[in-house]
C-alpha cells in the first residue's frame, strides 16, 4: 500500500536523480563558478542541527568542501482529505508466467521454469485440470498431477513431463499458463503541503541547488509511486531565508502540494477456466450442460 512515506521517498529519489544524474559515484550538478562540485545529502524529514552545521563548516576536516542538504518534509496540519473516487479494485501490471504448456495432437508437454504459485490449465472437452506449482515440483511432477487431475474423467498416461490424453480429445485441448498478480484500490486521497529546503553554505550554492531542483519538480506532473498510482505535484511558492547555527547557512524553501492515494493491495489470480451456461426465464426449467465441442444446445423442460 502506498502512503505518505512512498511520497516522501518518492520526491526524495527524484530530487536526487537530478543531483547525481549520473549516479551518486560521479560528481553532482551543483557547482559553484570555479568549477567546484559540492556533494548533496537528500533525504526526507528534518536534518539535526548537528549534521548541518558539520556539512555547512568548510575546511573541516581540512581541505573539505561543504555539502548541500536538501531535506523534504510534509509540514503538519497541513493536509486536506480530497477522497472523491470510487474504491474499486484493479489489476496491476500482469506477472508472467514462467512455466509453458505446449499442445501436440493429444499430447500437453510442460515446460519452463518451475515457480512456487504459478499455474497450469489443461482444458479437454468439457473437463478442466489445473494446478498450481510447489516449490518442491518439476515439469515431471506437475505433467503427474495434471494426470491425476484428469484420471476420474478419462484415460491419461504420462511420461515426464509430457501428459498424453485419449485420441478423442483430437483438437479440444487448451492449454493456459498464469501466475499470481495484485490488484489494489485507492482507499482515500489527500493533499498535503511539502517543504523542501535547500541547506547551503552561501548564495552561490543555494542557487546551483535552486537550478537543479526547481525545474525537475516543476516538469513532474505525476510522479510515480510503488503501488502503481502517483502523486500529484502543485507549486505553490518559494523563498530565500538565512538560518543561523555555528556557521551562516543559505536556505530556500519550496512548497509544493502533492495529492496521493491511500490504497490497499491484494493477491489476484488471472482466470483460467471458464464453463459456459444458458439460462432461460421459464418456469420450471432445467438446462442440460453441453460439451464444450457442441454447437447446438439442448433445452429439457420439465412440466
Amino acid at each position: 500500500m502506498a502512503d505518505i512515506s512512498d511520497v516522501e521517498n518518492a520526491l526524495v529519489s527524484l530530487i536526487s536523480s537530478g543531483v547525481y544524474p549520473n549516479g551518486t559515484s560521479q560528481p553532482s550538478a551543483i557547482a559553484l563558478a570555479n568549477g567546484t562540485t559540492l556533494d548533496c545529502r537528500v533525504y526526507s524529514g528534518w536534518p539535526l542541527p548537528a549534521q548541518i552545521d558539520a556539512d555547512m563548516a568548510s575546511g573541516s576536516p581540512p581541505g573539505s568542501a561543504p555539502i548541500i542538504n536538501i531535506s523534504v518534509w510534509p509540514q503538519t496540519g497541513l493536509e486536506r482529505n480530497t477522497t472523491r473516487f470510487p474504491r474499486d479494485w484493479k489489476p496491476n501490471a500482469a506477472v508472467p508466467c514462467s512455466m509453458t504448456a505446449t499442445v501436440s495432437g493429444v499430447t500437453v508437454t510442460i515446460g519452463g521454469t518451475v515457480t512456487a504459485g504459478h499455474y497450469v490449465t489443461i482444458q479437454a472437452g468439457n473437463y478442466t485440470a489445473s494446478y498450481a506449482a510447489l516449490a518442491s515440483d518439476t515439469v515431471a511432477s506437475i505433467a503427474s498431477a495434471l494426470r491425476s487431475l484428469l484420471a476420474a474423467s478419462m484415460a491419461c498416461s504420462v511420461a515426464g513431463p509430457v501428459l498424453t490424453l485419449p485420441s478423442v480429445m483430437v483438437g479440444r485441448i487448451v492449454t493456459r499458463t498464469a501466475a499470481p498478480g495484485t490488484s489494489s484500490r485507492e482507499v482515500d486521497r489527500t493533499n498535503q503541503r511539502f517543504q523542501i529546503t535547500i541547506w547551503a553554505p552561501n548564495n552561490e550554492a543555494r542557487v546551483s541547488a535552486a537550478k537543479i531542483v526547481r525545474p525537475l519538480l516543476g516538469v513532474t506532473d505525476f510522479l510515480p509511486l510503488p503501488d502503481g498510482y502517483a502523486v500529484e505535484l502543485h507549486y505553490e511558492s518559494s523563498t530565500d531565508i538565512d538560518r543561523t547555527g555555528k556557521q551562516s547557512i543559505s536556505c530556500r524553501d519550496f512548497f509544493w502540494w502533492g495529492e496521493y492515494p491511500t490504497t490497499q493491495t491484494m493477491v489476484s489470480n488471472p482466470v483460467t477456466t471458464f464453463s459456459i451456461g444458458f439460462e432461460a426465464d421459464l418456469p420450471t426449467t432445467k438446462i442440460t450442460s453441453l460439451p464444450l465441442s457442441s454447437f447446438t444446445p439442448t433445452i429439457t423442460v420439465i412440466n
